[in-house]
């Protein structure tokens, strides 16, 4: 497991859902510890980037976004802090 150093306490997160599904239910994909893992990622799950978005999509409907939260205590709506 990789630790984080303490100069940076920074979590990037990948989630997505799918923009067929009724639900929209929104999946964690991977919590990584450098936003290049992170995009890593995401173009693993999504590989076109879709500007008027500001995420990447899949053939499938799948929208794949990252956030990045601060480490410790926080206070934020989920999946509202896109990278």
């Amino acid at each position: 497991m990789t630790k984080l150093s303490k100069d940076n306490n920074d979590l990037f997160i990948v989630y997505r859902y799918n923009i067929h599904s009724i639900n929209n239910t929104k999946f964690i994909m991977g919590i990584y510890d450098t936003q290049e893992k992170a995009i890593k990622r995401q173009y693993e799950l999504a590989p076109n980037y879709n500007k008027p978005m500001s995420s990447n999509v899949s053939a499938n409907g799948n929208v794949v976004f990252i956030n990045k939260l601060k480490l410790g205590d926080s206070n934020i709506e989920m999946f509202t802090t896109n990278i």
